[in-house]
């Protein structure tokens, strides 16, 4: 169905979350620095759900 999303199950709930997480941390800025660094932490989470799971051995 979405080949590029790892797990396209929980692929709603993870991304609101993070979305939710994003927000928080963007109201809580108290520096153009600290907004900055949270829209790319939010970049990097959103970009990480893509990636292929690690398979552990």
């Amino acid at each position: 169905m979405y080949p590029k999303i790892r797990n396209p199950e929980e692929w709603l709930e993870q991304q609101e979350a993070l979305l939710d997480t994003y927000i928080e941390r963007v109201f809580e800025s108290k520096t153009i620095d600290e907004w900055y660094s949270a829209s790319h932490w939010y970049f990097d989470a959103i970009t990480a759900l893509f990636l292929p799971q690690a398979t552990v051995k």
